[in-house]
């Protein structure tokens, strides 16, 4: 069938104004939010944002009209952005209504879980001295207090259940070189006093936190060495400063100080597992054994294991023999010698037959580290 020319020109026409507006008045926006924090404390104050609404595609040339909330508590408001505090815990209803210049509108609900504050502290940095990362570092703890439940008020708060005292300091340690003996920079120390306080007064916790750039040469291809990022990464990355928040709640009676760091042997930074492998075994003694034996095991990062290894040989006694066995089956050499250095300090008969396999190890670190084991172990 042949189509007229008057014919076809209403066709366009239809394809490129009318029908698009039918499809415009038929299509309404698409409300979308979140919220900061999105488990809140009571008396927080929680951000709401609009900003992931949008119109839809075909209406995109559409300006949005209105935002309308209901906070679930009785309380509402509008604008894209807006902060609400709750006063009780539980779990409230919040909906955002949105509205587009075409009168069309779309909501959306969900559920937001207030819980009330471990107790509300304030931190106050009594001494920061530092060359740039100072300000990272009380952020830092922050988000730390944060994630466990404490409400952090302002350091000038009347206001307040404890207080986190912090005493942070930075001094300039060693002259460093490269491979070829040319100074490339003067290293960083920290040490870092940390102490928990009653509003009356009263020593809940304290702790001693330190790192300094560590030590080595280092290898220039270009760029010089970040020595003070060395260091502040260090700190950053200590057990005691990453899960200060939970360490702190254990002073409140939330959990205890050894099964916060034993969580944190499987935390995804391979500096903090390092760490805590240190404080777990200096707080858990013979307790350590199990969950170190684990890390030896299982840790995808041979540092990280060699570090168990060296951490189980410190505990010692019985129970950490079998473990340390098996792990002379490890698929890196690094691993497997170190553990044989280990067991040969040990000094336990159990140990003979399996490094007597070892001397035939495609290693010759591992065949020589080996042999002087035996020797240690047999007495000769």
């Amino acid at each position: 069938m042949e189509i007229s020319g008057s014919l076809f020109i209403l066709l366009i026409f239809l394809a490129l104004f009318i029908i698009p507006v039918i499809r415009v008045n038929l299509s309404p926006p698409v409300a979308r939010y979140t919220c900061t924090p999105s488990m809140p404390l009571t008396n927080e104050a929680v951000s709401f944002s609009a900003e992931g609404s949008r119109a839809t595609e075909v209406e995109s040339s559409i300006k949005m009209a209105s935002y309308e909330w209901d906070f679930g508590d009785g309380s509402h408001g509008s604008g894209v952005k807006i902060n609400h505090t709750y006063l009780d815990e539980g779990a409230y209803e919040v909906i955002l209504v949105v509205k587009n210049g075409r009168g069309k509108s779309d909501e959306t609900r969900n559920s937001v879980v207030v819980e009330p504050p471990l107790t509300i502290t304030k931190v106050q940095m009594l001494t920061c001295t530092n060359r740039r990362g100072s300000w990272m570092v009380e952020e830092g703890i922050r988000s730390s207090l944060r994630r466990a439940c404490f409400l952090v008020v302002p350091d000038d708060s009347e206001t307040f259940d404890t207080s986190l005292l912090v005493d942070y300091r930075e001094e300039e340690f060693g002259e460093f070189v490269d491979s070829r003996g040319i100074p490339v920079g003067t290293g960083t120390r920290i040490n870092c006093s940390i102490g928990l306080y009653s509003r009356e007064g009263s020593l809940l916790y304290e702790k001693t936190l330190t790192a300094q750039t560590s030590s080595g040469t280092y290898i220039v291809h270009g760029p010089l060495p970040d020595l003070y990022g060395n260091a502040l990464s260090t700190f950053m990355n200590s057990v005691y400063y990453k899960y200060l928040g939970r360490l702190l709640a254990t002073s409140l009676g939330v959990g205890d100080e050894f099964s916060v760091l034993v969580s944190a042997l499987q935390d995804d930074q391979q500096l903090v597992r390092s760490s805590a492998i240190d404080a777990v075994k200096d707080v858990g003694g013979i307790r350590a054994v199990e969950p170190l034996s684990g890390v030896l095991l299982d840790d995808e990062e041979f540092l990280v294991r060699i570090r168990a290894a060296e951490a189980l040989g410190g505990i010692g006694g019985e129970g950490v023999v079998g473990p340390l066995i098996e792990a002379l089956g490890d698929e890196d050499s690094l691993v497997r010698s170190s553990v044989v250095k280990v067991l040969g300090r040990l000094g336990d008969e159990r140990a003979i037959e399996p490094l007597t396999y070892l001397l035939d190890d495609e290693s010759e670190t591992v065949r020589r580290n080996a042999e002087e084991a035996l020797m240690k172990i047999q007495g000769n």
